[in-house]
């Protein structure tokens, strides 16, 4: 059973159980996902699970951001269903690599390269991308690059 059918399961259970929060949840990942299949030109169905952890991982991009500004403006109630979202979304993709993991996993590469300066950092990234995928957090071996790189 794919992701997307998973989502529609839970779904109609959601809406039986009158949860509301999880059943706008829902709804709003199901449009995403049709929005993407647009952009591809397919049929909804034919969206594999890595499209569905592409769409997942940008949104839940948008929700730790949206976190941090309702914070800053002390928003406790929008913080609170951010976070119900993030943690909802979270359980479709995959586990990301601990810090230790990315840290060692980038120093391999910098040595198997040979990369001695910052110039090479993106080709980095790109085989980073290339080999973990959704797996590494970019952001976090983006920032262990540029310390083993300054140092």
């Amino acid at each position: 059973m794919t992701k997307i059918q998973q989502l529609q399961q839970l779904l109609i259970k959601s809406l039986k159980a009158h949860d509301s929060q999880k059943t706008n949840t829902i709804r709003f990942l199901l449009s995403n996902l049709s929005y993407f299949a647009i952009e591809l030109h397919k049929p909804v169905q034919q969206l594999t699970d890595a499209d569905v952890e592409t769409v997942f991982e940008k949104e839940v991009k948008k929700r730790k951001d949206s976190i941090q500004q309702f914070k800053k403006g002390n928003r406790p109630d929008l913080v609170a269903k951010e976070q119900y979202e993030l943690d909802f979304i979270s359980t479709y993709l995959p586990q990301k690599m601990t810090e230790e993991e990315t840290k060692q996993a980038v120093e391999q590469l910098i040595d198997s390269l040979q990369i001695k300066d910052k110039t090479k950092i993106g080709q980095l990234i790109g085989q980073l991308k290339a080999t973990y995928g959704n797996k590494m957090d970019m952001a976090e071996a983006a920032k262990v690059a540029n310390e083993k790189l300054t140092a």
